[in-house]
């Protein structure tokens, strides 16, 4: 009888201590990845940041990645800024092809150094054409060392004749 009383009893207070969980309307945990901020100007790099989720574990990552030609141009800014127009036009010549040959097309060849001081304009252009550079109509035969390691021109094979106007 002393079994039957505690039976009874357990059964009873064990319906009052039953509570309903209800996750209806619960959004599931979430991995979330810090933002990193880039929203200046002055700033050369950008962020990528992910983040992967499931119901049991969640994973975040991020990092930043540089944009070389972004710190070109600003330090060029910089320097002729500060009325170092030959350098900060050296900047830009010294990275890119591009720059080099549209440069020295237009006819304000990218300064060079060679050996004793740095050769700007018609200096710059001899001196070009004295280490086989450019040839004597000042079509580009290979780039200086400081744009590319004596890269050679694909000029070379292209279909395009000079004409008047446009010669090189």
């Amino acid at each position: 009888m002393l079994v039957a009383l505690i039976l009874a009893t357990m059964s009873s207070y064990g319906a009052d201590n039953k509570t309903e969980v209800n996750n209806k309307n619960t959004p599931p945990p979430s991995a979330v990845s810090p933002s990193i901020q880039s929203y200046s100007q002055m700033i050369c790099s950008f962020p990528v940041v992910g983040a992967v989720s499931t119901s049991v574990v969640g994973i975040s990552s991020g990092t930043t990645f540089t944009d070389w030609n972004c710190e070109r141009r600003m330090l060029s800014q910089l320097l002729i800024k500060n009325n170092l127009v030959v350098a900060g036009i050296g900047v830009l010549c010294g990275g890119s092809k591009e720059v080099w040959s549209a440069m020295l097309h237009a006819g304000t060849p990218c300064s060079i150094w060679n050996g004793k001081k740095a050769l700007i304009g018609k200096e710059a252009i001899a001196y070009y054409k004295e280490k086989g550079f450019i040839d004597e109509e000042g079509n580009i035969i290979k780039y200086p060392d400081y744009v590319g390691a004596n890269n050679v021109s694909n000029f070379s094979d292209s279909k395009r004749k000079p004409n008047d106007k446009y010669p090189h």
